[in-house]
């Protein structure tokens, strides 16, 4: 298993647009009934 550290340094290293995408993937699953775009209108 990974630890934090090695997680943020794998986050770095992707681009922006892959990077927005485990944004809302994470997003997705903290708070399964928004969207991205509900999101982004915040």
């Amino acid at each position: 298993m990974s630890t934090v550290q090695e997680i943020e340094a794998a986050l770095d290293r992707l681009p922006p647009a892959q990077l927005r995408e485990v944004g809302d993937w994470i997003a997705a699953r903290q708070m399964p009934e928004t969207t991205p775009a509900m999101l982004a209108g915040i």
